[in-house]
């Protein structure tokens, strides 16, 4: 899936490898990804322009999503705009791993996620309304060289 994409209201389902290739792809309207499906893209922005937009993933998924490190989108995975009215929660259901880096910015919204066996960050910031966590495994790495600390040490904060 090229960068630059625009998505409307699109279903992928029968167990799918699905490539995003670096750039920004704006969501519109739905995008459901459904069993056993593989999604990667290494240097991908996801832009949620309207109301409506949302990402949801349902059965036996399997994702590695990263956002890029240099240029306007840099360090951002998913964002919506700060004007946004939207309450339209975004789902993570039954996925079996998922490795995300970057900043998730989706401040009126919330994000779910149920029965996500392993969910693996080294750099991963969220900004949403609500988050929802059932059932699921966090593994957070060290990475201070993001944060511009020389400290070898962890810290995860949940603020409100």
């Amino acid at each position: 899936m090229a960068g630059g994409s625009v998505w409307c209201d699109v279903t992928f389902n029968g167990s799918p490898r699905i490539v995003f290739q670096p750039g920004l792809h704006i969501i519109k309207g739905r995008m459901i990804i459904n069993a056993n499906s593989i999604i990667e893209g290494t240097g991908v922005t996801f832009y949620f322009p309207d109301t409506n937009s949302e990402i949801r993933f349902n059965g036996g998924i399997t994702s590695k999503l990263v956002a890029p490190t240099t240029g306007t989108y840099a360090n951002i995975l998913m964002f919506e705009p700060s004007t946004s009215t939207s309450t339209v929660q975004y789902v993570f259901n039954s996925s079996v791993s998922e490795e995300i880096s970057g900043l998730i910015y989706l401040p009126r919204r919330g994000l779910t996620y149920n029965s996500v066996s392993t969910v693996n960050g080294s750099r991963i910031q969220i900004v949403s309304n609500t988050i929802i966590f059932n059932a699921l495994d966090w593994r957070l790495s060290t990475n201070s060289a993001l944060s511009g600390s020389t400290s070898s040490s962890t810290t995860v904060r949940l603020v409100r």
